[in-house]
């Protein structure tokens, strides 16, 4: 009979390595690989592929044919410079705009469908379970989606890019500075992609089901410029036309502004990061019992209700402005202040705060078993007072819209 010495020395074997955010990101970008891999064929079929079917002499006419002066070679030696388009400056050959419109939308579907698919998960109960359970942090979980979504839209981008680089230098020099034109007008709309990706997964990160979370990214897109661009149209001669806080609430809608307006590049380099850390950040303190639930019912999103009503109150008071001043209108103070504008505003604003209740879910009537249901505000009532705080924030913007430039 032989002695069995044991160690409580662990073998080499059992060291198992405690899985972190590498492998998050590798997983979660495994997840997406086939949304990739369709939105990179879709990216070069919309400018590479299509570059190929138009063909270099078809598109030198077409690059000819906005450029402001002709040549005998039929191409200008400078094509970017003073193209002009819907009576708007473009930084880069207006040929190209039809290419860039397209990768723009790609871009924008790109981000929701990504999105969705890294983060569906949080929305069932029994699937956020699984997810604790395993030997995962919240951060490393969080950022490793959030960097595969990143990374999800980088790679057509950059699939995109070179294919198209490639096309164009080899045509010759001068659509090769033309690609040299076109490319900080890409860079801006990639960045722009990222602060819509940083601002998708906020939402996604804060909402209680899936459904909400797309519906409010699509109602905010609207109901947010909508006023903005009214607002902006009445303003007068010494007002600030380009607020920093316009597109703010908009991402995706200001994707397609790129083209143009003018970009700071630092404040497009700013905005993703704000979005992500903030998304990380919700995402870390989000409870697992929140999946499921109605959005509607979640505090933070009657903080964003003042929007629509908002939205609502600004579509209907000018549609009765229109109405009883005949088409008539003044800029500034005169038009918002005006008794058919006021008197459309009020329902409208209320209208506005019913209908994003209704659709996200929100309770309208007294909870017959809560604690202090009988000695709440009725939610009827707390809505209408809810749609004044829109109300005043359309008079805000008004406002800040009109004030004159400050003077040193």
């Amino acid at each position: 009979m032989t002695a069995e010495q044991h160690s409580d020395k662990p073998k080499i074997a059992d060291r198992r390595r405690v899985p972190g955010t590498g492998w998050a990101f590798c997983k979660s970008l495994s997840d997406i690989r086939s949304l990739v891999a369709i939105f990179t064929f879709l990216f070069l079929l919309a400018m590479p592929i299509a570059l190929l079917l138009i063909g270099r002499e078809n598109f030198a006419a077409m690059a000819d044919a906005f450029a402001p002066q002709s040549s005998s070679s039929g191409m200008t030696a400078t094509p970017w410079i003073g193209n002009t388009i819907f009576g708007k400056p473009l930084p880069f050959n207006a040929a190209l705009l039809p290419f860039h419109l397209a990768v723009t939308s790609l871009a924008a579907v790109g981000v929701l469908i990504m999105g969705s698919a890294l983060f569906r998960r949080m929305y069932r109960r029994d699937a956020v379970d699984a997810e604790w359970s395993m030997p995962l942090t919240k951060n490393s979980w969080s950022l490793g989606r959030a960097l595969a979504l990143a990374a999800g839209i980088a790679i057509p981008f950059a699939s995109n890019a070179g294919a198209a680089a490639g096309i164009l230098a080899a045509w010759g020099r001068n659509f090769t500075d033309l690609l040299l034109a076109y490319s900080q007008a890409y860079l801006l709309l990639f960045l722009a992609s990222l602060n819509f990706a940083g601002f998708t997964v906020l939402l996604l990160s804060l909402s209680g089901r899936l459904f909400d979370a797309l519906v409010i990214l699509f109602t905010l897109h609207f109901a947010w410029p909508v006023p903005i661009y009214g607002i902006s149209l009445l303003a007068t001669e010494n007002a600030h036309h380009e607020p920093i806080y316009t597109w703010l609430l908009a991402p995706a809608a200001d994707m397609f502004r790129l083209p143009f307006i003018r970009q700071n590049l630092p404040h497009m380099i700013i905005l993703p990061v704000f979005w992500f850390v903030l998304a990380w950040f919700s995402a870390v303190r989000r409870p697992a019992e929140r999946a499921g639930i109605k959005t509607g019912n979640l505090r933070w999103f009657r903080w964003i209700q003042p929007v629509y009503s908002m939205a609502g109150g600004w579509m209907l008071g000018a549609f009765f402005s229109t109405i009883f001043r005949f088409g008539v209108t003044q800029p500034g103070w005169a038009f918002f202040l005006s008794p058919s504008f006021v008197l459309g505003m009020l329902p409208g604003a209320f209208l506005g705060q019913i209908l994003s209740s209704v659709i996200t879910g929100k309770r309208l009537r007294r909870d017959p078993h809560g604690e202090t249901g009988s000695r709440t505000l009725h939610p009827l009532l707390a809505e209408w007072l809810w749609s004044l705080l829109g109300m005043a924030l359309l008079y805000a913007l008004v406002l800040l819209n009109n004030a004159p430039p400050l003077r040193r």
